[in-house]
């Protein structure tokens, strides 16, 4: 073999280990760039165990298949849609759970692809954002806030602003935890 094709093989192995590693960023930054905007509420984890290492683990009742009105019976590993309407109170709240994806949603309704997940029947369904990296300096901040309740009268709820792409794809943009945000 030639020294120029020894040359171009490994110029094509280096560029295709590049894409590789950027393909692994590039989902959430095309999700942050191109989804729509929803806040969902966090409802209480292992409290705990709240933070693990760095990351803030997260909850929403939408992970929970019974949230939704006549959900079918799901396996682990299957693939879910979990169609969200927006309240009242400009939170998404859990409507529908299909096999399938929807199609033409009303602007008031939005679909977030998940995976059914714990032992048969699945027990929760996750979406990819059940994580938000703190930094060391806020860990105990947001914990604490995670902990404490939201159900008082005049108590704000903690909330996860979440883009959402076409394809039901979700990324974090921020956490609002006891009044504060952290992005």
């Amino acid at each position: 073999m030639s020294e120029r094709k020894i040359a171009l093989f490994f110029v094509l192995a280096v560029a295709l280990q590049v894409l590789i590693l950027a393909a692994i960023p590039a989902r959430r930054m095309w999700v942050l760039a191109t989804g729509r905007t929803i806040r969902m509420e966090i409802v209480p984890v292992d409290p705990y165990h709240v933070i693990s290492g760095y990351y803030a683990r997260l909850a929403y009742e939408a992970g929970e298949p019974s949230s939704f009105p006549g959900a079918p019976s799901l396996k682990a590993g299957d693939t879910v849609y979990a169609v969200l309407e927006e309240g009242g109170d400009g939170l998404w709240k859990p409507a529908e759970l299909l096999r399938e994806p929807p199609a033409g949603l009303p602007p008031n309704r939005i679909a977030l692809q998940g995976k059914a997940a714990g032992p048969d029947p699945a027990t929760e369904i996750r979406y990819g954002i059940e994580a938000f990296f703190v930094p060391e300096t806020q860990r105990y901040e947001v914990d604490n806030g995670l902990r404490r309740r939201t159900d008082e009268p005049g108590s704000e709820p903690n909330t996860a602003e979440v883009k959402v792409d076409r394809s039901g794809r979700a990324a974090i943009v921020s956490i609002r935890v006891a009044g504060r945000d952290f992005k």
